[in-house]
């Protein structure tokens, strides 16, 4: 009975619905933004065909304007992000600044001591980006 609950609560787990911790576009900050973000650890997997694993970890973009400076603080210590199935896209974005509007200065500074992102079936891609600045 206890390995029968436990297996059904790893199910429920991997399976669940993704909690989005982000707002996508749109976002408007007037003066300075600094923003600190620290992750112990991370797992992101996404099973079958065209399936998609996407993990952003303290990412300024997607059409974001801050009007003054963005001073930004990523630590990671472990980073997984997994896709498997024909066609599976896995793609990881760590400590990024890409498509966002800076009227100020940027000071960035990311750290991760492990991270892995992969693809896995026929067709599938696998990109990742840690510390970028720019489209």
């Amino acid at each position: 009975m206890n390995k029968l609950f436990f297996a059904a609560a790893v199910s429920a787990t991997l399976f669940a619905a993704p909690a989005l911790a982000q707002q996508s576009g749109g976002v408007k900050i007037g003066g300075d933004a600094e923003q600190t973000t620290v992750v112990d650890q991370n797992a992101n997997v996404s099973l079958g065909t065209g399936s998609e694993a996407t993990t952003t970890i303290g990412t300024v973009g997607g059409g974001t304007d801050v009007g003054g400076d963005v001073e930004q603080t990523t630590v990671v210590g472990e980073s997984a992000n997994v896709a498997a199935g024909r066609g599976a896209e896995a793609t990881t974005s760590i400590g990024d600044v890409r498509n966002a509007k800076v009227r100020g200065d940027v000071e960035q500074t990311t750290v991760v001591n492990s991270s892995t992102n992969a693809a896995v079936g026929r067709g599938a891609k696998s990109t990742t980006k840690i510390g970028g600045i720019g489209d």
